[in-house]
């Protein structure tokens, strides 16, 4: 098989929420970014802005609502529903040395808000793989979730984004330091010509 090693790369992926105090070097981070950026889109209007963090006080106002579990998978989790879960088993994010914020401008985008936010989703998870590749562990952080409209209001009031962008997810990238999660798939979920 002409590509198997990408194809192994793709199944063994998994988030990684915990990471070592290591910066991620300059020259692996315009290779992920430049991966991010080769990304499918709709209309091939490449609508993405991506903001690349490194600043540790900004990274940690960025996740001054989320909580992480003490104990392994380290789950990341809005305040609204670690109070569900049980504050107890919570504790402040330890932040990683690399965020990566997506966003598009959804009055450039034809209308089409469905199409910008695939788009976005398609750059993302090239930021995602391409990070595994290179050794770096990844996760994805909601920002756009009509539920709680505060918490992307809140990330565009920290980084000064434009009222009009879609802000759709935050990539926490660093070295891990944690074991990833096995991943059991649902073959189920599989149909074939029709449901």
């Amino acid at each position: 098989m002409k590509n198997k090693a990408l194809i192994n790369e793709i199944k063994s992926r998994r988030s990684i929420r915990k990471w070592k105090n290591k910066k991620v070097p300059k020259d692996l981070l315009k290779t992920i970014i430049d991966c991010g950026l080769s990304a499918p889109s709709a209309y091939g209007a490449q609508p993405w802005e991506i903001i690349v963090i490194e600043d540790k006080k900004i990274i940690e106002k960025l996740l001054s609502d989320r909580r992480q579990l003490k104990k392994p998978p380290y789950f990341i989790n809005s305040a609204k529903y670690v109070d569900k879960l049980g504050k107890e088993k919570y504790e402040k994010v330890k932040p990683p040395p690399l965020m990566i914020v997506i966003a598009g401008d959804q009055k450039e985008y034809y209308g089409d808000t469905g199409g910008l936010i695939a788009s976005l989703a398609c750059c993302g998870e090239n930021i995602l793989l391409a990070s595994h590749a290179l050794g770096l562990g990844a996760c994805w952080l909601f920002v756009r979730d009509d539920s709680m409209p505060d918490v992307e209001k809140e990330v565009k009031t920290i980084l000064n984004i434009p009222s009009q962008h879609i802000v759709l997810g935050m990539l926490a990238v660093g070295y891990p330091d944690e074991t990833a999660l096995n991943k059991v798939l649902k073959s189920k979920k599989i149909h074939h010509n029709t449901w």
